[in-house]
């Protein structure tokens, strides 16, 4: 047992040195709590551009409320869900550690704009070397193309109003039920697997370190 750790304490090192900050940032996104909810810039930067807010839109009124605006889940097989699905599966592309993003589910409601939705990702990343997959819930901003009809992922641009907007929507009694079910189940993954606690300690270490150079 403890070669093995040792084994998977080497590879995972060896990863982080050569890609250690974007390794490290898909695991903060995996904290639950507060921030969960919150688009950050750091994301951005890891992934490809795919899109930005147009300076014109088409605001809607009362879909600040929670009995106007209920979270609802996703078809699998809808636009948004598709689009999500390509953003996983290019985000995990460009990472070392993650080896996977499974058992997508996806939760929306409505943006402040017309044809823009606010969507709560709850997925499952398997890190490599280790068994136990890591639960996530992530934020993200889209928006429907008026021609295609096909969905697009914001993840720049974003306007003061909107980020406003994310984190009023994400302070709904629906979103924070949400993520208490994924901080809980987040919590149980760190308590069965002891590989699972150490490798979220490499990489938090990596990101400080990677900080303290800048």
């Amino acid at each position: 047992m403890k070669k093995r750790q040792e084994d998977c304490r080497m590879r995972r090192r060896g990863r982080i040195r050569r890609r250690h900050v974007t390794a490290v940032f898909v695991i903060l996104v995996l904290a639950v709590g507060a921030a969960g909810f919150c688009l950050t810039e750091e994301k951005a930067q890891k992934i490809q551009r795919t899109g930005s807010i147009a300076a014109v839109r088409l605001k809607v009124p009362g879909r600040e409320s929670m009995v106007l605006n209920p979270l609802r889940q996703e078809e699998e097989t809808s636009k948004i869900s598709a689009a999500i699905k390509n953003y996983y599966a290019e985000l995990k592309e460009k990472e070392d550690f993650a080896e996977t993003y499974e058992d997508i589910q996806v939760y929306v409601k409505d943006g402040m704009y017309k044809d823009t939705y606010v969507a709560f990702v709850r997925y499952g990343m398997k890190i490599r070397d280790i068994y136990t997959k890591v639960p996530g819930l992530e934020t993200l901003y889209i928006e429907k193309e008026r021609d295609s009809g096909d969905c697009r992922i914001l993840t720049e641009d974003l306007d003061e109003d909107t980020k406003d907007y994310i984190q009023t929507v994400a302070e709904h009694e629906d979103v924070r039920n949400l993520l208490a079910q994924m901080e809980e189940e987040y919590q149980k993954a760190l308590r069965s697997d002891a590989l699972l606690r150490e490798a979220l300690t490499d990489l938090q270490n990596a990101l400080e370190d990677s900080t303290e150079n800048e």
